[in-house]
C-alpha cells in the first residue's frame, strides 16, 4: 500500500528527467547496482531503489536470532585469544552436549547454530585430515576421536536448526610453528582440492577421493590458501548442509605478507554449499560494527560503497551512515549487505568461570528487539563450559527471554485490516509494540522516514517515529489503548510500501533491583514501586524467604550480592553484582601522566565512577608512552588479580597491552602480569586479569599502559580495581 504524507527530502518519480527515467527502467533489479559517473544524485537514489536482496540473503534475515558458539583451548585457558602454542591436550571436556545446545537455543527462539570450529590460535575442533598436531585428535577427549562439528550437525538435524561455521583466517598455529604454513614464503603450485594429505606440499596436484557426487577444484595457490581451502571443502562436504561461513578480519599477528586468495574460497563455498551466506569478509553479510550488541539509528541494507564491484574489499563498516542519500551521491555501487549484530551473553567469547557477568533476560530481550527491529539479524555467542554444556545462568536468561520473545511476537494482539495508510484493529485493545515490515525482496527499502499515530479520544496522537524500516522495524512505545492506527512515510524514496504492520503487547516483568556501593563499602539495592527486595551474601539465590534489604548493608571487604524485587506473586530477575575491596583507603600514590585540564585526572581511575576516567595528558601535548599510575591501598591486600574497564565513551586511550607489578613498600615492585587485553578494541568491557600466584602483603600496585588500540601515545582507564576473593 502507498502512505502519504511526505516531508521535503522524499525522491518521486517526477523528480527524475524523461531521460533518467527511462535509464531507470532499464535497470534489473539486484543485490548489486552500478551508477554511472555522471549519474544525478536523485538517479543515484532512485537506482538504490533496484537493490534487493537474494534469495539466500532474504532467507537468512529470515532467520531473525541466532546462536554464536566459541568453544576451544581459550575456554580451558581462560583466556580471549590463544596463543597457537597451547599443548593441544588442554581441551578436555568431560560431556560435549550439543543436544543441550540446540534443545535451549530452540527454547530461545534461535534459528542456526554458528559454531567456531578454528579461532584465531588455529585449533581444529573437527576430526580434519590436514592438522594432527593441533586439533581435537591430539585432545584426550574420546581418546583423539571427539568430533565436535560432527556431534553438533546431528543435534541441528534433530532439532530442526540450521548450521553455521567460522573458520578463522588467521591461524597462529601455523605462523608459530617451525614449519606452519601461514606466512612462510611457499611458492604457488597447481593444487587439487581436496588435496591427498600425503602429497599436501611436495605434490599438491595429487587429489582425494571426494564425497560421493562431490566435485573437485584445481587452484594456482601457496600452501596456506591450500590448508584453508581444504579446511573448506571437509567442513562444507562432511557435515551436513552449511548455512553461514562466517570469515573474521581479526589479525593478532601476520608473517611473511600472507595474503588471502578469497575469490578461490567464494567460489568453493559457492559450488558447495550454495545455500550458504558467507559473512563479514565476505559479500553477503555485513558485521554491525561493534560487539556490544549496539544498532544503529538508521541501519540500511542497500549500502553505498566506492570502486566497483570486482574490486571490493569486504572491509569493517564502523561508520553510522551506511546509505543515506548523501552517501549514494559519491559511491561507485550500492549492494544489499544486510547487517548481522553479534555480541556474547558473557563478558567474552570464551567461557571463562562463573565470575563473568552474565546478560540478564531483559538485556537479552531488550537487544533483540533493536537488533531484529532494526533492520538486523541478532547472534548472540553463549559459550559452552569446560564440561561442554551451556551454564545454568546462561540456560534461564536465554529460556526466560525466549518465553518473553513469544509471549509477546508469538501472535499478535489484535488483526488489523489496511485501508490506506490507516489500520483498523478488530476490537479495542491496549498495546505497546508495533512492527512494521517493508517488501524488500521485490521493492528493496525506501523509507527514510516514518511516524505512528493511534487514534485515541477522538484525536489522533502521534505514539512513536522513526527513520528506517527496510526488513522489520519493531517501534516500542507506552501502552495505549486503541482500535485503529496511522502510519504516516514522512521520508522516502520514489513509492514506498508497507508489507506488514502487526501490533503487539510487551507485559515486562517487573524490573530486577540495581545494586551499587558507594566508597565507603555501604551497599544500596533499589526497587520500582512498591517491591520488597530480598538479598543474599553467601551465593545462593535468593527467594521469598531470603532477608529483606532495609537500606543498610556494609560490605566493605567485599562480597557477593544478589537480590530479587517481589511484588505480590511478581518475582524479578535476579540481579548479581560481585564487589571486592572497598575504594574507601585508596589514593592514588604516584602516576606519571594525567589529564587534569579536563578533569581526568588519575584519581578518577579509583572514584568507583564509571562514567568518569583518568587520561594521560593530551591537552597542549602529549607525553610517550608506556604512562603508569601507581594505586596506595592503604592498607595490606592478598592480590589474585586486577581489573581494567575502559572509559565508558570512546577508545582514546584504551589500552590493549600492559604491564602490572606490585609492591610492600613503594620501592621494590615485583611483576605481577604483563601481556594484552584481547580484543577490547571491539569488546571495550571490564577485563579480569588473574595472578598466576597470589600476592601477598601488597600495599601498592602498578599499571603500566603499554600501547593503545588507537596506536596513539594515550592511556586511559575508567576503573581499576583488585581481585582478593
Amino acid at each position: 500500500m502507498i502512505l502519504g504524507l511526505l516531508l521535503p527530502g522524499s525522491l518521486f518519480a517526477q523528480d527524475l528527467t524523461v531521460s533518467e527515467q527511462t535509464e531507470l527502467e532499464k535497470v534489473a533489479p539486484s543485490s548489486t547496482i552500478r551508477f554511472q559517473a555522471g549519474d544525478s544524485p536523485a538517479l543515484r537514489t532512485a537506482k538504490a531503489t533496484k537493490c534487493i536482496p537474494n534469495a539466500q540473503q532474504l532467507a537468512w534475515q529470515q532467520l531473525e536470532y541466532t546462536c554464536f558458539i566459541h568453544f576451544g583451548p581459550n575456554t580451558f585457558t581462560g583466556v580471549e585469544w590463544g596463543n597457537g602454542q597451547e599443548d593441544p591436550a588442554v581441551f578436555n571436556p568431560t560431556q560435549v552436549d550439543t543436544d543441550q545446545w540446540c534443545q535451549v537455543a530452540k527454547d530461545a527462539g534461535m534459528k542456526m547454530m554458528l559454531i567456531t570450529v578454528k579461532h584465531h590460535d588455529g585449533y581444529c575442533t573437527w576430526q580434519t585430515r590436514y592438522n594432527d598436531q593441533f586439533s581435537v585428535k591430539r585432545s584426550p577427549w574420546k581418546n583423539g576421536q571427539g568430533d565436535v562439528l560432527g556431534q553438533l550437525s546431528k543435534s541441528c538435524a534433530k532439532y530442526g536448526l540450521k548450521l553455521g561455521v567460522y573458520v578463522s583466517p588467521a591461524d597462529l598455529f601455523q605462523i608459530e610453528s617451525k614449519d606452519g604454513l601461514y606466512g612462510n614464503l611457499s611458492k604457488p603450485q597447481k593444487s587439487v582440492i581436496p588435496t591427498d594429505p600425503a602429497s599436501f606440499r611436495d605434490a599438491p596436484a595429487n587429489g582425494r577421493p571426494t564425497p560421493a557426487g562431490q566435485p573437485t577444484f584445481t587452484y594456482h595457490v601457496d600452501d596456506y590458501n591450500r590448508y584453508m581451502l581444504n579446511q573448506l571443502y571437509e567442513v562444507l562436504t562432511e557435515y551436513g548442509p552449511v548455512h553461514e561461513v562466517w570469515f573474521d578480519g581479526a589479525h593478532p599477528k601476520r608473517k611473511g605478507g600472507q595474503q588471502y586468495t578469497y575469490d578461490h574460497w567464494y567460489e568453493l563455498i559457492r559450488t558447495l554449499a550454495p545455500q550458504a551466506m558467507i559473512a563479514i569478509k565476505g559479500p553477503d553479510v555485513r558485521w554491525c560494527g561493534n560487539e556490544r550488541g549496539r544498532t544503529r539509528h538508521s541501519e540500511w541494507s542497500p549500502v553505498a560503497l566506492q570502486g566497483v564491484p570486482e574490486l571490493w574489499k569486504h572491509l569493517d563498516m564502523t561508520a553510522q551512515d551506511l546509505g543515506s542519500q548523501g552517501k549514494l551521491a559519491g559511491a561507485g555501487f550500492v549492494h544489499w549487505y544486510p547487517a548481522e549484530v553479534n555480541t556474547s551473553i558473557r563478558h567474552g567469547w570464551f567461557w571463562r568461570n562463573e565470575r563473568q557477568h552474565v546478560r540478564s533476560a531483559d538485556e537479552i530481550y531488550d537487544i533483540y528487539e533493536r537488533a531484529v527491529g532494526g533492520n538486523g539479524l541478532f547472534l548472540l555467542n553463549v559459550p559452552p563450559n569446560r564440561d561442554g554444556r551451556f551454564a545454568p545462568r546462561d540456560v534461564k536468561a536465554l529460556r526466560t527471554a525466549g518465553q518473553r520473545i513469544r509471549n509477546t511476537y508469538g501472535q499478535p494482539a489484535a488483526q488489523v485490516r489496511a485501508e490506506g495508510n490507516v489500520y483498523h484493529l478488530d476490537h479495542s485493545t491496549t498495546i505497546n509494540r508495533c512492527v512494521v515490515m517493508e517488501p524488500v525482496a521485490t521493492q528493496g527499502q525506501r523509507v527514510e522516514s516514518h511516524a505512528l499515530d493511534a487514534w485515541v479520544d477522538g484525536n489522533w496522537q502521534e505514539i512513536a517515529k522513526a527513520t528506517t524500516i527496510g526488513y522489520k522495524r519493531i517501534l516500542r512505545f507506552p501502552d495505549v489503548t486503541t482500535d485503529r492506527l496511522r502510519l504516516r512515510i514522512t521520508g522516502q524514496r520514489l513509492t514506498a510500501s508497507i508489507a506488514q504492520l502487526s501490533v503487539h503487547r510487551d507485559l515486562p516483568p517487573i524490573e530486577a533491583p540495581t545494586i551499587t556501593r558507594d566508597q565507603g563499602g555501604m551497599v544500596v539495592i533499589q526497587a520500582t514501586g512498591d517491591a520488597v527486595i530480598r538479598f543474599t551474601l553467601d551465593g545462593s539465590e535468593p527467594t521469598a524467604q531470603s532477608p529483606v534489604y532495609e537500606g543498610s548493608l556494609a560490605l566493605p571487604r567485599g562480597g557477593v550480592v544478589k537480590a530479587v524485587a517481589i511484588d505480590g506473586n511478581r518475582v524479578s530477575w535476579v540481579a548479581t553484582v560481585r564487589f571486592e575491596v572497598s575504594k574507601a583507603k585508596w589514593k592514588i600514590h604516584e602516576v606519571s601522566s594525567q589529564n587534569e585540564a579536563s578533569d581526568e585526572g588519575a584519581h578518577k581511575a579509583i572514584d568507583d565512577d564509571p562514567r568518569t576516567h583518568w587520561h594521560s595528558k593530551w591537552t597542549g601535548g602529549t607525553e610517550p608512552l608506556p604512562h603508569s599510575i601507581t594505586l596506595d591501598f592503604g592498607e595490606s591486600l592478598d592480590l589474585k588479580g586486577f581489573s581494567y574497564l575502559p572509559r565508558a565513551e570512546g577508545l582514546g586511550g584504551t589500552l590493549d597491552e600492559y604491564r602490572c607489578e606490585v609492591s610492600h613498600a613503594g620501592q621494590q615492585w615485583t611483576l605481577a602480569s604483563e601481556g594484552r587485553f584481547d580484543n577490547i578494541r571491539n569488546d571495550p568491557t571490564r577485563r579480569e586479569i588473574h595472578f598466576s600466584e597470589t600476592f601477598s602483603d601488597v600495599r601498592y600496585l602498578r599499571l603500566t599502559g603499554v600501547h593503545s588500540v588507537e596506536g596513539k601515545p594515550h592511556s586511559s582507564a575508567a576503573e581499576i580495581g583488585v581481585i582478593t576473593q
